[in-house]
């Protein structure tokens, strides 16, 4: 763990400071919840993605490594193909909620 105490007096940079943040926030977000995010910000305007497409983009450790959610699904049952799943029989289905 890092840790900057900084007099804020005038002696540094303004732009050395700003710089530090920023260095600082990386160091503790460098998760994979901050890569998922990254990744989906990607996504253009008017386009949709699935979660295998945002795995890819934000690195297939963010779902547990590679073959590790293909192994998650099979211990649950769905048949997992060449990495692929037939999301006509095993995509979730949501129903429209009613609007009054």
């Amino acid at each position: 763990m890092h840790w900057n105490t900084i007099i804020l007096d005038g002696s540094i940079p303004t732009q050395e400071i700003k710089r530090m943040i920023a260095e600082s926030y990386d160091l503790v977000t460098d998760s994979p919840t901050k890569k998922i995010y990254e990744a989906v910000k990607k996504i253009p305007k008017g386009h949709v993605a699935t979660y295998g497409q945002i795995a890819e983009l934000a690195g297939e450790f963010a779902f547990g490594g590679k073959g590790a959610q293909a192994k998650l699904l099979q211990e649950d049952g769905v048949e997992v193909v060449d990495g692929k799943v037939d999301l006509s029989k095993y995509g979730m289905r949501l129903q429209k909620q009613k609007t009054e």
